[in-house]
């Protein structure tokens, strides 16, 4: 575990190749990118960036701001999770844990973790260490990428483990052309049967999480080749160019060479950061270990996964009860002839399924807006 505290203009783009990082806004507010989502991190804010995924942190305004960063290298939790390299985190103090309700306890557990490693002494070590062990275990349990869609979790501990199985499957072979064939041969399951897992276990289906692996190794390569686009395609397994620009812009809004173009400038940058004197940290973390739980406002992360039509043409023609001009699913969207943006969120019965919907209503409403366009939602269960 390493600990940074630091007042921050930039943090260039930058990925780390065996740990994960959490960024934490003790003061003021910034701007962050992870990979192909932007947040906007406000005080008491925190979010979990991946190893490999390629993030920046720099200043939301003249306001002077506090970031602790956390790095946590996964070499000493593989004994203890042995999948953990396939893991992708999804925990952010405005989403999954705000759905969960445990925004303020997370917050609570990095700030001992902070204060602990802050403080040093004697035993500074083997208690940071047994806080990080905690702290993962959450992680690991919780907040996990097929835990942000499934959210009505009951997957017995069998079907999560071919899951992984399978997932570790696709990283090492997402440039496969036929993966789903080649998992089915070599690892005795239907197509049929690992089709619903994904499904089950997930939320998603396995093309979902194929094009994300696929797309999330095409921007490392963006970033750190000089690869044409077109090689860079055929490598991470993309039946052609169009395809490939196609789910590429689904997920970072840019086709690959705009991306490109944007970003690859960046790698390598010089940091601007000033180390954030000790006394003022402690005093921070006083702060919010005095503050309750309701410091963040619910927020969610709206990705092509999110916006999937969900069941057959036929039963989402009669939940809406519209005149038949909707794509097929498997689209990100479906548009009407009007130009309208059709939405169905699916809402689990976990928790508060009535308290969840008004928040992402009001959510979309203020997006709608802001946005001058015509998007329109449904909520089904």
């Amino acid at each position: 575990m390493v600990l940074n505290v630091c007042h921050i203009d930039e943090y260039p783009l930058h990925c780390h190749e065996d740990a994960i990082e959490i960024i934490f806004v003790l003061q003021g507010t910034v701007q962050v990118k992870i990979s192909f989502e932007h947040f906007t991190l406000s005080e008491g804010d925190y979010v979990v960036v991946n190893r490999e995924d390629s993030h920046k942190i720099w200043r939301q305004n003249a306001d002077d701001n506090m970031v602790a960063i956390f790095h946590i290298s996964l070499k000493s939790y593989r004994a203890s999770f042995p999948h953990i390299d396939y893991v992708i985190f999804a925990c952010e103090s405005f989403d999954l844990a705000k759905y969960k309700g445990q925004t303020g306890q997370l917050r609570r557990l990095l700030l001992k973790l902070m204060d602990s490693l802050l403080r040093g002494g004697d035993k500074a070590g083997e208690t940071a260490a047994d806080m990080t062990a905690s702290l993962m275990q959450a992680l690991v349990g919780e907040y996990s990428l097929e835990r942000y869609y499934n959210r009505s979790w009951d997957i017995s501990a069998d079907k999560l483990a071919i899951y992984y199985t399978i997932i570790q499957h696709i990283y090492e072979n997402y440039h496969d052309k036929n993966l789903l064939q080649d998992i089915s041969r070599r690892k005795f399951y239907s197509k049929s049967y690992i089709s619903h897992l994904f499904r089950d276990v997930g939320a998603a289906s396995f093309q979902d999480i194929l094009g994300y692996i696929r797309v999330f190794r095409a921007e490392r390569l963006l970033l750190e080749t000089d690869c044409g686009i077109t090689m860079i395609s055929e490598r991470c397994g993309f039946s052609d160019i169009k395809y490939f620009n196609r789910t590429f812009k689904k997920w970072f809004l840019l086709k690959p060479s705009e991306y490109r173009k944007i970003y690859q400038p960046e790698i390598g940058k010089d940091i601007r950061a000033a180390t954030a004197v000790d006394g003022k940290v402690a005093d921070k973390i006083h702060h919010w270990q005095n503050l309750g739980d309701d410091t963040t406002e619910y927020k969610v992360s709206i990705t092509p996964i999110t916006l999937k039509n969900i069941g057959s043409k036929t039963d989402l023609l009669n939940c809406l009860n519209q005149d038949g001009a909707l794509d097929e699913p498997g689209g990100e969207t479906g548009r009407g002839e009007s130009g309208s943006t059709y939405m169905i969120i699916r809402i689990g019965e976990n928790g508060n399924p009535e308290h969840t919907k008004k928040l992402l209503e009001n959510l979309f409403r203020d997006f709608q807006n802001k946005a001058a366009s015509d998007l329109e939602y449904w909520f089904i269960k």
